[in-house]
C-alpha cells in the first residue's frame, strides 16, 4: 500500500515539474539532444502530454494504495498492464512532437519509423521484463519438508529449522487479511509480509482459493502457506511428526 502510494505521488510529482513549472531537463531524450536538435522539438507539448500521462498513472496507484487501506485489493499484474500500456502509448505519441520524427503537418517523415524503433523496444522489454517477475511470484509454492528443516523457496522464503518451529497449526481458513505491508498480491496469490487480523504481522505464502492452511511461529514471526488441499495435508501430517508440540 505504501509502496503505491509513494509511486504514485512521485508520478504526479513528475508530472507537475514537467507540464506546470518547466523542468524539461527531466526528459532524459531532450537533455542529451543538440540545441539545433533542440530547436525542432515542441518541448511545451512534449512537457505537457508527458505531464498528463504521468498524472494518470499517479492518480491509478494512489488508488490503488486507498484500496489496499479499505482492504479491497486489486491484481498487482492487472496494475503493471495497465501503467505498461500507458507507457508505451507515451514512447510513442510523445515522439509526434519531435521535429525529427515528424513535420509540420503531423506526418512521420521518411525513415524516422527506423529511429523510433530503438525507444519504444526498449520500453517494451523493459515492461515485459516486469510482467514475467510479476508472473513468477504465481508460481506453485516450492515446499521441500527436509530431514532437519522445512524449506519454502521463492521471493520471501526460507529455511525453517523443525527444533525452532512452534505453534504448528492446520487451519481451514486464516482470519481476516487487513492490509499488506510489503508483499505482492496478484489475484488470489498472495507472498510477503501482511496484517491479518487476530494474528497481526504475518508473512503469508498462500492461494486464497485453495482451503487450507499451514500455520507456525519461528524466531518470533508469524508464516502462513498453503498448497493444493491433498498436498498440504500430507505436508502438514509430515511436519507434525518433526516439531514438537
Amino acid at each position: 500500500m505504501l509502496l503505491y502510494a509513494m509511486i504514485g505521488l512521485i508520478l504526479i510529482a513528475f508530472g507537475l515539474s514537467l507540464h506546470v513549472f518547466k523542468m524539461y531537463f527531466l526528459i532524459k531524450s531532450y537533455r542529451k539532444m543538440s540545441v539545433e536538435r533542440k530547436a525542432n522539438v515542441d518541448i511545451e507539448g512534449m512537457a505537457r502530454f508527458i505531464g498528463i500521462v504521468s498524472y494518470f498513472d499517479g492518480a491509478l496507484l494512489l488508488l490503488v494504495a486507498l484500496l489496499s487501506a479499505l482492504s479491497i485489493y486489486i491484481s498487482t499484474f492487472a496494475i503493471v498492464v495497465i501503467i505498461g500500456i500507458s507507457i508505451i502509448f507515451m514512447l510513442i505519441f510523445s515522439l509526434r512532437y519531435d521535429g525529427y520524427y515528424f513535420d509540420e503537418n503531423g506526418k512521420l517523415k521518411k525513415g524516422a519509423l527506423k529511429s523510433m524503433i530503438l525507444p519504444v523496444t526498449s520500453g517494451g522489454i523493459i515492461i515485459v521484463v516486469v510482467a514475467i517477475v510479476l508472473l513468477w511470484t504465481m508460481q506453485p509454492l516450492g515446499v521441500i519438508v527436509g530431514d532437519e528443516a522445512l524449506q519454502i523457496k521463492g521471493m520471501y522464503g526460507g529455511t525453517y529449522a523443525y527444533d525452532q518451529m512452534k505453534q504448528l497449526t492446520y487451519m481451514n481458513e486464516i482470519p481476516k487479511i487487513t492490509m499488506r505491508t510489503n508483499g505482492s498480491a496478484l489475484g488470489s496469490h498472495l507472498k510477503g509480509h501482511f496484517n491479518v487480523e487476530e494474528l497481526g504481522s504475518v508473512t503469508l505464502f498462500v492461494d486464497t482459493n485453495e482451503h487450507g492452511f499451514i500455520y507456525f511461529e519461528y524466531d518470533g514471526k508469524k508464516i502462513i502457506f498453503n498448497q493444493p488441499v491433498e498436498e498440504l495435508k500430507s505436508t502438514y501430517e509430515e511436519l507434525s511428526s518433526k516439531v514438537a508440540p
